[in-house]
């Protein structure tokens, strides 16, 4: 119940997406009973069809009959039911049945639909003589995660059915369902999303003081009029942030404490109090502990004058959280001892620390990671030591009001850049080194190998694959796409429309230095392939790379004759596989399928050799595209291979759904098989299960207990890593285990797991954590963590030569390094203290994207700072989702990317073709980066002209023209030829 007065408060927002606006408007005012008659045409004979429909609240309600069925002067009547208490019945009965499927009502219009005869008597439908259907168009249908479904009662008091029947035509936006008679019809909108916030344990380290919205995780959202109450202020407080207004709440000291959450939500014109209570586990975070086989840390002091030493030598593991980081406002000083080479800590191991100020590195240290210092604004002079010999982006970054200034001496070999790379703010920063900034290497063509068309007819989808070569690391490629049948059309650029532009995700295999492939799946359904049919299709290719122009490679042509030769494989070596649309999701937003792979052997390695699984393929095509997958797999397969299911598990609304049940003929699960995949079943293995390969089950969304079978012997690095594991069990017959095998950086909403251990190999911390999991550890078996003076020494986990040496560069590969969240409203980030940025820019992953006042990413146009931007996206800022195209920010256009996937919302630079016009983008490094330009402009030695207009054509370049007097030709270049005109 809780579930549907939440749904039912959104209810108005629902129905602006799910029916036109214009007639929500009416169906939300008062009820307005409305009958109207249509008299199904006179014909001479005596069993005639019959057609009858009739408009209310702008649906239209149409009922069709083969002849017989009605007599012949039979008239068509539908009305709203407008009774409350009726409607309140019905919505009841409906409701009870959907609690069957674990469904709920969102919202619902009830028809009273019957047919009347000549003297208007109500009349059923001579099934023996035909079918009878029943029309509901002008809907739009398009809402992610909802469903409609039609429902039958012969009266508000009966049991309803369930017509099964139903046929949904997105494009159309009409719902069509067979019936056998008349009364009423209650079209339903249902919602079988899971709660992402369910009853439960959490987790917070004494200290912690988070945001509520991200205490709760999984980017939830509550309304307006949330109530907040803690029964043990004295150990979990409730506050709110006077700055943003915030709920927020604080660890003060060990123990538990009931949450109680309370939203008053709008339920059918009435209030409706919703009630959550969540058991929060307070937990005094660790003071020491290891950070490797032979490296260690403490803190010493008290307040907000602790100390941090770091001592050992050698690596530390590779984690993505530092151990230190519920004490990050209260450590003044950090002592990095001799000995140490790195950490290990994958993102800002010593970041947004507000009171750190002086940090002392070793003579030893090879490495600073990525945002190492980020917005640790109290820090003083540094100096980096000549050993070190990678540093990542925004390393020494400072922002913001209380940052102060210091002095930082680089005697690295590593130029430290204010832009670029940003490794730091030069208005907060003053760099001394001898490092040369090193000129750029010279980036390679690439171009486009072929095209093809995939069909996969049981699903009724069709996707191209675009393969590509020769692409630099660094270099960016888009593709315009232009289709057409005849076969000698002149294709020019201004026939590609940016309706079929993508971005080439560049993501492949390294071929050779600076060399790529790599292949990119893109949907392409709602275009109508015709079997037999010849098409004559188009890529016109765009390479950019740094500052340049773009590139226009060429115009790449391939033709595609429709017919079996574009099904998508059903076999995958001596497997065989099929896909299916299944379940009962009636309205086609939650796509659900089966898969089911069967036959005898291995499943293949996702590799260079192999490449993509068919199934995968198929699944990278989909996307973002929520949908729920029941896979099946079948006795005969004797090895899950390495990412097999990498594409399945793309999209954040993917869920397998039911029981994953690996057969019993599986001997090894290969690496990342199953990595990343919300699993909301058991996970049956197999009983003749010998090996699970590294990061096989990593980041699983998986609640359940995980019964390891007898006769198991290995376990590989990060195996089962991840924040929502269940307990766990290991057998006897376990040999090796792999370090963070059963690692959790958070509690989770479980709260703390277990681990009961029957092997010999002893647990450590570097195995699991013992602050969010219970286990016998044992450290007998670690190194010394005593430096002796010579350099070098064991490392720990190899995460980042792991992944960069065995993990195929896949289009979601890059989601691991930042915490990407999407919801209902659009994207956003987790920063690494639990906040999110809000109206600010942020450099991830090496490109600036944009997040609006309500912390959401931009896209498109963004106006700021007197600079135009591009950014790719939805739709705009007033609705509080991300925007697209130009923006024009605070005086200033840029362009965020709107291109859908790893591209989406970043700032674009250098050359662009927005909407069939070139515009550029300053690639000028610094605070002029990203700006639209207008007016003469030098580019590359040859002179252009961009619109200085004001409106839409502002900033668009200029060609065939005059301007000044100065000749532009076809490319926007002015003609030195010509020179000057007259």
């Amino acid at each position: 119940m809780f579930r549907k007065t939440c749904a039912l408060a959104l209810s108005t927002l629902m129905l602006l997406s799910v029916f036109s606006t214009g007639n929500l408007t009416r169906a939300m005012g008062k009820s307005r009973e409305e009958e109207n008659t249509i008299v199904a045409s006179e014909e001479e004979e005596q069993d005639v069809p019959f057609y009858g429909k009739k408009t209310v609240d702008g649906i239209l309600v149409s009922v069709k009959a083969d002849a017989g069925v009605f007599p012949k002067k039979a008239k068509l009547k539908v009305k709203k039911l407008s009774q409350k208490v009726d409607k309140k019945k019905v919505e009841e009965k409906v409701e009870e049945k959907l609690k069957e499927e674990d469904a709920e009502l969102l919202e619902s219009f009830i028809f009273d639909i019957s047919v009347l005869d000549a003297e208007g008597e109500e009349l059923q439908p001579d099934n023996e003589k035909g079918d009878v259907k029943v029309s509901f168009e002008r809907l739009n249908i398009l809402a992610k995660g909802k469903e409609l479904a039609v429902f039958h009662l012969d009266e508000p008091d009966a049991e309803p059915e369930k017509l099964s029947d139903v046929k949904v035509k997105e494009k159309e936006k009409k719902l069509e369902v067979k019936t056998d008679h008349f009364s009423l019809f209650v079209l339903s909108v249902i919602d079988r999303s899971e709660d992402d916030m369910e009853t439960g344990s959490l987790g917070m380290e004494e200290g912690e003081d988070k945001n509520l919205n991200e205490f709760l995780s999984e980017g939830n959202r509550f309304v307006e009029g949330i109530e907040v109450s803690s029964d043990h202020e004295d150990i979990v407080r409730v506050h709110i942030d006077p700055d943003t207004k915030d709920v927020r709440i604080k660890a003060l000291k060990e123990g538990k404490a009931t949450l109680t959450i309370k939203n008053k939500v709008i339920v059918s014109g009435s209030e409706v109090e919703q009630v959550k209570q969540y058991t929060v586990i307070v937990q005094s975070p660790f003071s020491g502990g290891r950070l490797g086989q032979n490296m260690k840390y403490s803190l010493s002091g008290e307040g907000k004058n602790m100390t941090l030493t770091i001592s050992g030598y050698g690596y530390g593991d590779d984690r993505e959280r530092a151990p230190w980081f519920a004490y990050r406002d209260k450590i003044k000083t950090v002592i990095i001892a001799e000995g140490v080479e790195g950490l290990g800590i994958r993102r800002a191991p010593f970041g947004y620390m507000e009171n750190l100020e002086d940090v002392t590195l070793p003579s030893t240290l090879k490495e600073i990671s990525d945002f190492a210092f980020i917005q640790s604004n109290k820090l003083k002079n540094l100096i980096i030591p000549a050993s070190v010999v990678e540093i990542g982006s925004q390393a020494f970054y400072k922002e913001g009001t209380d940052a102060t200034h210091n002095t930082i001496i680089n005697r690295s070999s590593i130029y430290l850049e204010d832009t670029g790379k940003l490794h730091y703010n030069h208005s907060f920063t003053t760099v001394k080194q001898t490092a040369k900034k090193k000129e750029e290497q010279k980036k390679r063509g690439v171009q486009i190998n072929s095209i093809r068309l995939y069909q996969v007819p049981s699903i009724q989808k069709s996707f191209l694959e675009v393969n590509i070569s020769g692409v630099s690391s660094k270099s960016i490629a888009e593709c315009y796409f232009f289709r057409t049948q005849d076969a000698n059309k002149a294709v020019k650029e201004s026939d590609f429309s940016t309706a079929y532009k993508d971005s080439m995700n560049l993501a492949g295999w390294r071929t050779g230095e600076d060399n790529w492939k790599a292949s990119y799946y893109t949907d392409v359904s709602n275009i109508n392939w015709l079997d037999n049919k010849t098409y004559y299709c188009y890529i016109l290719l765009v390479e950019r790379a740094g500052g340049d122009p773009p590139k226009k490679v060429g115009i790449f042509k391939q033709t595609i004759k429709v017919g079996t030769d574009n099904r998508l494989p059903d076999t995958d070596g001596k497997l065989n596989w099929s896909v299916v649309k299944s379940g009962t999701a009636s309205s086609g937003q939650i796509s659900k399928y089966k898969l089911t792979i069967g036959g005898n052997g291995a499943i293949k390695d996702y590799n260079a050799v192999n490449g993509y699984r068919e199934w995968d393929k198929l699944f990278f095509a989909l996307g973002e595209e929520p949908k729920s997958i029941k896979l099946v797999l079948q006795d005969g397969i004797s090895k899950i291979g390495s990412y097999a299911f990498n594409g399945i598990s793309y999209g954040s609304a993917t869920k397998l759904e039911g029981d994953l049940k690996i057969p019993d003929t599986v001997k090894e699960i290969g690496v990342g098989a199953f990595s990343n995949l919300n699993i909301k079943g058991k996970i049956i293995f197999p009983s003749h299960l010998k090996k699970i390969d590294a990061y096989a089950f990593s980041d699983v969304l998986h609640d359940g207990e995980l019964i390891l079978p007898n006769g198991l012997e290995e376990i590989e690095e990060e195996a089962f890593s991840g924040n929502h594991i269940g307990n766990i069990r290991i057998p006897a017959s376990v040999k090796k285990i792999g370090l963070h095998a059963f690692f959790k950086e958070e509690m989770g909403r479980d709260g703390i797991n277990t681990i009961v251990n029957h092997s010999a190999v002893k647990l450590s911390e570097r195995y699991a954590n013992p602050l969010f999991t219970k286990f016998d550890l044992d450290d007998s078996e670690e190194g010394s963590t005593v430096w002796t003076g010579k350099k070098g020494g064991a490392g720990g986990s190899s995460y980042r030569n792991y992944w960069r040496d065995n993990v195929p560069n896949t289009v979601n590969s890059s989601a691991k390094k930042v915490k990407w969240k999407k919801d209902s409203k659009g994207w956003w980030i987790q920063n690494e203290d639990g906040s999110y940025p809000k109206n600010e820019w942020k450099l991830i992953n090496k490109s600036w994207y944009f997040f609006n006042k309500e912390g959401y990413m931009s896209t498109g146009w963004i106006f700021r700072n007197n600079t135009w931007y591009y950014l790719e996206g939805g739709e705009n800022e007033n609705s509080g989702k991300m925007s697209t195209g130009w923006k024009l920010l605070n005086g200033t256009w840029y362009y965020l990317s709107k291109e859908e996937g790893a591209n989406n919302g970043k700032m674009l630079t250098g050359w662009q073709l927005i909407n069939g016009r070139w515009y550029y983008l300053s690639t000028e490094e610094g605070i002029n980066n990203g700006k639209m330009l207008t007016g003469w402009r030098l580019i590359n030695g040859k002179w252009y002209y961009f619109s200085t207009e004001a409106g839409i054509n502002n900033g668009k370049m200029l060609f065939n023209t005059v301007v000044d007097g100065y000749t532009l030709k076809e490319d926007g270049s002015w003609d030195t030829q010509k020179k000057k005109a007259g």
